[in-house]
């Protein structure tokens, strides 16, 4: 068993979590700057307490809208302050 100080888990990161799996770049297609609460109405601003993201493959569209029609859908997430989002390949 190995111990860790969890004060100094910043610097152990990859003996605690291993080494990184999926390297993502940051370039994404859709910039989706209110996901989080950003808002240029301060009256509907809402900070999510969740953000789901969900990983799925470009030419999915048909399961993603099954997902956007059954549990997530805007008026059950809202309601909750939780966000749902979409993670794609190019």
């Amino acid at each position: 068993m190995t111990n860790i100080d969890i004060t100094k888990i910043e610097e152990n990161v990859e003996q605690v979590l291993g080494n990184p799996k999926n390297i993502l770049s940051n370039q994404f297609l859709i910039k989706n700057q209110y996901l989080c609460g950003h808002t240029l109405n301060l009256e509907t601003l809402i900070y999510p307490h969740l953000i789901i993201l969900v990983k799925s493959n470009s030419e999915n569209f048909k399961e993603r809208q099954s997902i956007r029609m059954t549990w997530a859908q805007k008026s059950r997430l809202s309601s909750k302050n939780v966000r749902l989002a979409f993670v794609l390949d190019k």
